[in-house]
């Protein structure tokens, strides 16, 4: 159960990156919601793998599994 703590700052940026990403360009007239859950789901596996912002002490499959579930939430939340 503890793994649900540790993932969730992943979920929430995969749901707030999602739909951030996808407000931005929202201004264009071509949906841009799988380009923004793509995007953001593929920096988050990246982050995970190579750390670039974050100092990860430890790998995590659940956090690369919970940042494309975010992802994914992100898109049906602008629906």
């Amino acid at each position: 159960m503890n793994f649900l703590w540790d993932s969730l700052p992943n979920f929430l940026a995969g749901i707030s990156g999602t739909v951030f990403l996808y407000s931005l360009l929202k201004k264009v007239n071509i949906s841009y919601k799988f380009i923004a859950f793509f995007l953001v789901g593929t920096y988050l596996t990246v982050e995970e793998y190579f750390p670039i912002f974050s100092h990860n002490l430890y790998f995590d499959y659940y956090d690369i599994m919970f940042s494309w579930i975010g992802c994914f939430l992100g898109v049906l939340f602008t629906y």
